[in-house]
């Protein structure tokens, strides 16, 4: 499974409950985990369409 965190990097939470607890225990399940930095993007739905 393919896991994408869009983040603002405002929200300290994310990094202590979600990708310092939960991501590693996902990533050695083999799942690909990462963390797209969304910051400064006014939509961003226009900005994932490419991918």
């Amino acid at each position: 499974m393919r896991l994408l965190v869009l983040s603002d990097g405002a929200r300290p939470t994310e990094d202590i409950y979600f990708l310092e607890s939960v991501a590693p225990l996902l990533r050695s399940e083999g799942h690909d985990m990462c963390r797209l930095d969304v910051r400064g993007w006014r939509f961003a739905g226009e900005c994932l369409s490419g991918l």
